[in-house]
């Protein structure tokens, strides 16, 4: 059951993203259809018509593998309100990252459990 509410979710948040237009249109990531070769795509025009244009083109890229698991809670919450979202999408937010525990685990060894106040399940 969790698994399909995280789904639907996550479904009617990028719809309201990208309806109310919060991402860029550059953005590509993890939209429904969006992918690397769309992307590749986008980027390949743009450089080819700054070639047309006699201009030289740059491009900078960032890895943001640790972005989820860093995320401040209170930043997030703070966002979400900003932006505009329906207050029921902000409170379940804010609940769903309120006490927040974790611990660490690897071969035989179990840390104690530890509160967290970053990082997204």
């Amino acid at each position: 059951m969790g698994k399909l509410i995280k789904k639907v979710m996550g479904e009617r948040l990028q719809f309201n993203i990208v309806s109310n237009n919060f991402i860029h249109l550059s953005q590509l990531g993890s939209l429904k259809f969006k992918s690397m070769v769309d992307a590749g795509v986008a980027l390949t025009h743009t450089i080819q018509t700054d070639w047309v244009k006699n201009l030289t083109t740059s491009t900078l890229t960032f890895d943001i593998t640790q972005f989820f698991s860093l995320l401040n809670h209170q930043l997030l919450s703070l966002i979400i309100k900003r932006v505009g979202f329906d207050q029921c999408i902000s409170s379940f937010f804010a609940d769903y990252l309120v006490n927040r525990k974790t611990d660490y685990s690897w071969n035989n060894f179990s840390s104690s459990t530890f509160n967290i106040n970053i990082g997204v399940g």
